[in-house]
């Protein structure tokens, strides 16, 4: 973790990614995200959804069209829910998780000190 990270999270700020970066912790392309968050309706895959049926949503800054930004508990809602709708096999959802799990690692360390 770099030191404009532990200032960070010392400060209680929750870190976002990219959709380059979440689709890294799911292991998934970029395009793939892109297509997973797009309706059926206009040709997208409409894969991540809860359980009640609910779109998951990265948030976007700069409007509708703007950049997503995904923090952790939404990249891996996004990941268990490709995997139950079969567009993630066990195998790589177990990797995406244990991305996400040492990355919530680094972001809840304790202070130093």
């Amino acid at each position: 973790m770099s030191a404009v990270d532990d200032v960070l999270v010392q400060a209680g700020v929750e870190k976002t990614y990219s959709t380059r970066g979440a689709a890294a912790l799911i292991g998934r392309s970029p395009q793939w995200v892109y297509w997973g968050l797009k309706p059926a309706d206009e040709g997208g895959g409409d894969i991540f959804r809860t359980d009640k049926g609910e779109p998951i949503r990265p948030s976007q800054v700069g409007g509708a069209k703007g950049r997503r930004r995904y923090t952790l508990p939404v990249v891996k809602e996004m990941a268990i829910a490709a995997y139950k709708r079969g567009n993630l096999s066990e195998g790589m959802l177990q990797e995406a998780l244990e991305r996400i799990l040492y990355e919530e690692g680094l972001r809840n360390r304790p202070k130093a000190g």
